[in-house]
């Protein structure tokens, strides 16, 4: 998914600038975004996996480390960077579907989240208190306007409290949470919308969750339906936004 923004064309077609693609999703209609050579699409539960492998492949080139002076490939940011994001697309293994899926998740989370308990100490509880009070606040607003769909939607007062209490990275990654929980709550779909931090964006960020026991819609069909063009995703999850101005 990228994201459509005046400029972008002239951009990728520009040989002097190098562009570098990591992605997951394969399909008959997908095609490389990146040079050739600097592309690392496979199949995996997530592109936070292909990171990690990256990691692992550049952790044993000594002379790259020693070159660029790179300590450690393997900080904890970037461990938890990774975990968090193979956890998240994945909710936790339980969107996987094949044995092949499921085995390499298995590898990935136990080795990432050992190297991560081998570097915090009581960290990982406030980051988990954190998320956990913004978690809370997003649900605290939930709603179900209908039988088949549960929405929780930020207003801007909510928002200058989100913001003003919690990082935009613990906000993106809590609306997944919050899309998740109100997906599986429904028995069908989820709808979590909140506003960027308007001195960054102008953007209304849309995320759209099936529950794990609801196949009978592909969401990709909503970008079709309202010929939504920034935004995509999987069958059961998609992101979609809008500028402010472009809604009431």
């Amino acid at each position: 998914m990228r994201e459509i923004v005046p400029g972008l064309a002239d951009f990728l077609r520009n040989p002097k600038i190098l562009k570098i693609e990591f992605d997951h999703h394969l399909g008959a209609d997908s095609g490389y975004l990146g040079d050739p050579g600097y592309c690392l699409v496979d199949e995996a539960t997530s592109s936070s996996e292909l990171v990690g492998l990256l990691g692992l492949k550049l952790k044993n080139r000594k002379e790259i480390m020693e070159s660029f002076q790179i300590q450690d490939v393997f900080s904890r940011n970037f461990v938890l960077a990774v975990l968090t994001g193979i956890i998240g697309d994945s909710r936790m293994g339980k969107y996987l579907k094949t044995d092949r899926e499921k085995w390499f998740y298995k590898i990935f989370s136990r080795m990432f989240n050992e190297m991560l308990s081998s570097k915090t100490l009581k960290t990982t509880s406030n980051f988990s208190t954190i998320e956990d009070r913004c978690f809370q606040y997003m649900m605290s607003k939930k709603s179900f306007p209908s039988p088949h769909i549960g929405m929780t939607a930020m207003t801007p007062e909510d928002m200058i409290f989100l913001h003003n209490n919690y990082s935009c990275d613990t906000i993106v990654t809590v609306s997944r949470y919050a899309a998740d929980q109100l997906a599986e709550e429904s028995g069908f779909v989820s709808l979590v919308v909140y506003l960027d931090d308007p001195d960054k964006t102008d953007l209304i960020q849309f995320r759209m969750r099936r529950s794990q026991n609801y196949d009978g819609l592909d969401l990709r069909t909503v970008l079709e339906r309202f010929r939504i063009e920034n935004g995509g995703g999987h069958p059961g999850a998609i992101g979609f936004r809008f500028k402010r101005n472009d809604l009431p």
